[in-house]
């Protein structure tokens, strides 16, 4: 993955494509934990980390809008019934 806008990796930080599974939460969970805790103390990670603000997953996306109306609640009928 392209990390936009990432500033060139320092020796001891992870690579762009490691801060990009962590932001889109595809790191495996063997690396998780070291990484978070390299956020922890790491000002450059956290900045190439917040720069990821426009990359999004797509199941991700969809958990994140809004649930569309059920169409049936929408029935004056239903409407009516949900009243009583």
């Amino acid at each position: 993955m392209n990390v936009p806008n990432a500033a060139p990796a320092r020796p001891h930080c992870p690579p762009p494509e490691d801060l990009s599974a962590f932001y889109l939460g595809r790191l495996p969970v063997g690396s998780l934990e070291a990484l978070a805790c390299h956020l922890d103390s790491c000002a450059h990670c956290q900045s190439s980390l917040l720069s990821l603000g426009g990359e999004e997953d797509a199941v991700v996306e969809g958990l994140r809008r809004p649930a569309s109306a059920d169409p049936v609640e929408e029935e004056d009928e239903c409407r009516a019934a949900l009243v009583r």
